[in-house]
């Protein structure tokens, strides 16, 4: 299998993210210094940098700025609230290029994710920032 050769930042570090980290570094898609990931709970981000040597961010919008795909592993009920915090951040909306956003929270749909992702944004920058729900 080819190596995706991008910066992919989780922001969760649950189960779930850690269960996607692990898969993309078990199977050669990403290297560990591509992996990068954020969570509330610092004993989190710290345990997966320690087993799987992954990157880890301060806070989501660094991790947004680094990364060219965003996987979004946090709980249903918290996904509103990190996204506006993502989106309410000064130089969000400057978003100039192309990032991929994943979401694999359960019951939250396209359109709400596109509400609050896009909210900020002009019609280029929205273009530039396509949104997968899995």
């Amino acid at each position: 299998m080819d190596r995706l050769c991008k910066k992919i930042g989780i922001i969760g570090a649950g189960n779930m993210g850690e269960a996607f980290a692990g898969a993309m570094i078990r199977s050669g898609l990403n290297n560990p210094s591509e992996l990068f990931v954020s969570d509330i709970r610092e004993e989190r981000t710290t345990a997966l940098e320690r087993t799987y040597g992954i990157n880890t961010a301060k806070d989501n919008f660094g991790l947004f700025r680094e990364c060219e795909i965003l996987i979004l592993a946090v709980k249903p009920q918290v996904m509103e609230q990190v996204l506006l915090d993502l989106t309410g951040k000064e130089g969000y909306s400057d978003l100039s290029e192309k990032k991929l956003i994943i979401s694999i929270a359960a019951g939250i749909t396209i359109e709400k994710l596109e509400n609050l992702l896009y909210a900020p944004l002009d019609r280029s920058a929205s273009e530039r920032l396509p949104i997968i729900r899995v």
